[in-house]
């Protein structure tokens, strides 16, 4: 009894001396114990939307935000996530699938870009960023660096960096290819919406927040004109009374084109983040609103389906859909990449006309003209929309 009794403890010590052990050895990885008076300590992750890992001593890990980040790592951010890590003077937002690796050097913090893209503030701090072809030292700077498909572009939108090779100024933008390097002028054209929007924080840019409102607005008004198709040209068809004498002040104008309006919101999940999959984050913009109330001009038996389609295959936004022919209907699987039960047993797309929830599918609506179509994420079976 007594030699049971022994081997039960032994074997109970033996499992909280591993359970100890593999505690110990995730907390090293992890870096819980690190403190930002360490030698290997770089920066913490401040803010993260969507999907980050870290790869430290061969393993990789996904980023939380309060994580420490060490001499070495190298951090990787999925597409559509955004990364903010910083200490004392820097700040850099990772975006659009990159990934760096940090290091530091004789006192020196470094990044090396290696794809994606990254945006630096960086202050007194002393810095350096090193891409395939360029390594230059910062301060008091901020400073963009886009690298894809072999080539690469570092934008400086305020103050000036150098190296042995090259000087940018503010407003300078160095355009390296596989056949060229180019310094031209920074174009918001070449930026996403979300980098455009990030920049608004800053102050003292090369350009300034009219410009980047201006530069959105244009492109909303692009996507309206092609939804709306418009042409200001009347369209003049001949009565079936009209005779060959007639002269063409007779014609009778056709003023028939209708429209419809449409928007796509995600305004529910806002109050449910807690309920999301993880990762999703990135598909519900800050206000909830995918797609703004837009204008629509519709063709004869068009439907909300119709439209919905046409929106998204303009805006840019993923769709996905299923059809049933026993209800001769598609129904919605997602939009702009959320799913049902993204948010909650009971979360899904749903949809109204002037307000109204009607009890058939999308492509049963046939739309007449004036029509206000709001398409909906719901996280409480509907009841959860106004």
């Amino acid at each position: 009894m007594k030699k049971n009794n022994l081997a039960n403890a032994l074997m109970v010590l033996a499992i909280l001396a591993i359970f100890a052990f593999g505690l110990y050895f995730v907390a090293d990885i992890k870096g819980w114990n690190t403190s930002s008076s360490d030698d290997n300590y770089m920066m913490d992750v401040v803010a993260q939307k969507g999907i980050a890992n870290v790869e430290r001593n061969a393993v990789s890990f996904r980023l939380e935000e309060g994580m420490k980040l060490e001499h070495g790592d190298i951090v990787q951010t999925q597409e559509g996530s955004q990364l903010t890590i910083g200490f004392q003077d820097v700040a850099i937002v990772s975006l659009a699938s990159a990934e760096f690796k940090l290091s530091k050097e004789e006192g020196v913090t470094k990044i090396e870009i290696i794809q994606g893209h990254v945006l630096m503030s960086i202050d007194d701090t002393p810095f350096q960023f090193e891409t395939k072809d360029h390594t230059f030292d910062v301060s008091n700077s901020i400073v963009s660096v886009q690298i894809q498909d072999g080539s690469s572009s570092i934008s400086l939108f305020k103050g000036k960096i150098e190296n042995e090779d090259v000087d940018l100024n503010t407003s300078d933008s160095l355009i390296v290819t596989q056949e060229s390097t180019d310094i031209q002028q920074i174009d918001t054209s070449y930026y996403s919406d979300d980098f455009l929007n990030l920049l608004k924080k800053y102050d003292d840019l090369c350009i300034s927040i009219q410009d980047i409102d201006e530069e959105l607005q244009n492109r909303q008004e692009l996507i309206e004109n092609i939804l709306i198709n418009k042409n200001e040209d009347t369209e003049y068809i001949e009565s079936s009374d009209t005779s060959d004498n007639e002269s063409s002040a007779d014609a009778i104008p056709n003023d028939t084109k209708k429209f419809v309006y449409i928007e796509i919101e995600a305004k529910t999940i806002l109050n449910n983040r807690d309920k999301l999959e993880v990762g999703k984050d990135i598909y519900v913009p800050d206000d909830g609103i995918i797609v703004p109330l837009v204008k629509v001009e519709i063709e004869e038996k068009d439907t909300v389906m119709d439209i919905l389609k046409k929106v998204c295959e303009v805006s840019g936004i993923p769709l996905e859909f299923s059809y049933f022919p026993i209800y001769e209907s598609h129904y919605i699987e997602s939009i702009n990449n959320l799913y049902e039960f993204d948010c909650g047993q009971g979360s899904g797309w749903t949809y109204r006309v002037d307000g109204w929830k009607p009890n058939y599918g999308v492509s049963q609506y046939k739309l007449h003209g004036d029509e206000v179509i709001t398409f909906s994420y719901t996280c409480d079976y509907g009841n959860d929309i106004q």
